[in-house]
């Protein structure tokens, strides 16, 4: 009876830890709020999980619950970066050893961590079937509220995803090389990487057999060839968000799902995984807990010194003098894989032989520079240095733009191979990469201020590489570099002023 007392107890820390976070309902907002912009009107331009890009289903209670649950896709790579750092966090406040003494078994232990994780996890779900449902009545195609429908593909698809995500979770935060920046990355390509291969592993699987891919996406193919092909007679192509352009906007009805006996035994064979999960990681517990791991983390780390020559020019006046410090505390303790890692992609932006190789290298330094970007707002709240720092007079709005230029100069010389080629190759591109500089280390401190975390700005930046790499031209600064221009330029203020603004609150709160 202790020991259950003392799980569910952990259970509930760790949801109140985050529910009393601002940065929990800023996140649990915008993902309604992306979640209503997955149904968008009939007039609009666009449909999101679309059939021969532009076909999608009537806003039934049945086709809401298919979309809901495609979304949990999404929801897995959001909700990682919302949820992980618990187990770490416990290592680093030592609140493991306490823990370590009692006689909870480390298993329940792990287990407690993932419910907690999973149970976060749950209340996006449950949000997203909220505004799943003001869209079906504000649309109004089908009034019929049919919760069952609804519900059936987001318990069996949804579920068993967002369970995988809350053990990974755990996982990257178990080991030690994973609890920082490349386990954000790590699982980003992860992420990416799971779909691709396990739907091409599952997609010759018999139709209404018990084996399924982890993020269902295999059964939602199979559904739309067994109920679409005769209906629309073409060929069938899906896609996650389609542009509709000139084309009509045509619809179809979307049965209630009714899921096999071997399906519902297969989709919770994929919610007993991640349980597997746990119990496995629980022997290394007491290994990895070591404070020789947590120093060690991030594997040999190298930090390079500003030259002289700049830091004397620096030192000539009071707002030089903060600068070299905040160049030096950016570079401080890098790791040799990191310094490895931009060297090879800044020689990639001069070397490629094609401009658009030279763009995906401009990509990657941005990645590796993302911790550096996403980290500085950050820096304070970690070391508790804020009263010390921030007791100097007018220290708040200098510190501000100090450490707004030290990632702006850094940036700016990681991507500097690429604007010196572009200069003479295309100036469009390297104003382009200059204005993207720029916005990134702007909305870098401004969500880290807000958030009060460094995974926003880093989930953003992962996010915007990955479009930029199937073109999307905000990153991409070589297929459209007027449009990319223009958007920069346009939310370079914006972020600006926003920044200004809530740079002090952030300030207070880290004194507080």
């Amino acid at each position: 009876m202790q020991g259950l007392q003392a799980f569910f107890a952990i259970v509930a820390t760790d949801w109140r830890e985050r529910v009393r976070s601002n940065r929990f309902w800023i996140m649990l907002a915008a993902i309604a709020g992306v979640a209503w912009l997955c149904f968008p009107s009939a007039s609009a331009n666009y449909i999101v999980l679309g059939i021969n890009g532009r076909h999608r289903g009537l806003y039934s209670s049945a086709w809401i619950g298919m979309v809901l649950a495609m979304l949990s896709i999404w929801t897995s790579l959001i909700g990682f970066y919302l949820v992980r750092g618990s187990l770490a966090r416990d290592f680093d406040t030592r609140v493991w050893e306490l823990i370590e003494v009692t006689p909870l078994k480390r298993g329940h232990y792990l287990a407690a961590k993932w419910c907690g994780n999973f149970a976060v996890l749950l209340s996006v779900l449950g949000v997203q079937c909220a505004v799943g449902l003001c869209a079906q009545l504000w649309r109004g195609e089908d009034q019929h509220i049919r919760l069952g429908a609804l519900l059936a593909p987001v318990l069996l698809i949804g579920v068993p995803t967002i369970a995988m995500t809350a053990m990974f979770a755990l996982w990257f935060d178990l080991l030690p090389p994973l609890r920082r920046t490349l386990g954000n990355f790590a699982y980003f390509l992860l992420w990416i990487a799971i779909p691709v291969t396990m739907v091409r592993s599952f997609s010759t699987v018999p139709m209404h057999g018990w084996i399924s891919d982890p993020y269902g996406i295999t059964i939602f193919q199979q559904l739309v060839q067994e109920r679409l092909a005769l209906p629309l007679g073409e060929p069938l192509s899906g896609c996650g968000i389609c542009g509709l352009g000139a084309r009509e906007l045509g619809t179809f009805d979307w049965a209630p799902w009714t899921m096999p006996a071997l399906q519902v035994l297969g989709r919770a064979a994929w919610l007993a995984i991640p349980l597997l999960g746990v119990m496995l990681a629980a022997p290394l517990l007491d290994r990895f807990s070591a404070p020789r791991h947590r120093a060690a983390a991030a594997g040999p780390r190298w930090s390079l010194g500003l030259p002289r020559a700049v830091s004397r020019m620096l030192g000539r006046t009071g707002h030089g003098v903060l600068l070299d410090a905040e160049l030096r505390l950016a570079l401080h303790g890098r790791s040799l894989w990191w310094w490895g890692a931009l060297a090879s992609a800044m020689a990639a932006q001069l070397l490629a032989a094609a401009p658009g190789d030279a763009g995906y290298a401009l990509l990657a330094t941005w990645v590796l520079m993302s911790q550096l970007v996403a980290t500085p707002a950050m820096r304070e709240a970690e070391s508790g240095a804020g009263p010390l720092i921030f007791s100097a007079p007018h220290a708040v709005r200098r510190i501000l733009i100090a450490r707004w230029q030290a990632v702006a100069l850094l940036l700016l010389a990681a991507s500097m191979p690429a604007m010196l080629r572009f200069t003479l190759e295309n100036p469009a591109v390297a104003f382009a990469t200059l204005l993207a500089d720029l916005s990134l280390a702007t909305w870098g401190l401004l969500l880290g201020a807000v958030t009060r975390t460094a995974r926003a700005a880093e989930l953003a930046i992962f996010v915007l590489a990955y479009f930029g790499m199937q073109g999307l031209p905000l990153l991409a600064v070589t297929p459209a570099p007027m449009w990319t221009m223009q958007m920069h330029a346009a939310m370079l203020p914006c972020a600006g002023l926003l920044a200004w603004l809530a740079w002090p609150r952030m300030v207070d709160r880290s004194l507080s």
